[in-house]
């Protein structure tokens, strides 16, 4: 049962932190007080977490550009 409240609770908050910067953090947090988790040491997953935000952030961004490359060079040849 542990395992499918997490589950629901990391859908619903990859959701609702999709479009917010940093938003990982706040699924982090509602993750670890679901399944009574200690918060004191997200603050340790933060500092790591930050820069693999940037990661993300930039394939999330490369995906975008490389998407609309594609159907721009489809558009244009019809």
């Amino acid at each position: 049962s542990t395992l499918l409240l997490v589950a629901v609770t990391s859908f619903i908050g990859g959701i609702i932190a999709a479009g917010v910067p940093g938003g990982g953090l706040i699924t982090m947090a509602l993750i670890a007080s679901t399944i009574a988790l200690p918060l004191y040491y997200l603050p340790l997953v933060y500092a790591i977490d930050h820069f693999m935000d940037h990661f993300r952030t930039f394939l999330n961004v490369l995906g975008d550009v490389v998407g609309s490359v594609l159907i721009n060079k489809k558009a244009d040849s019809e």
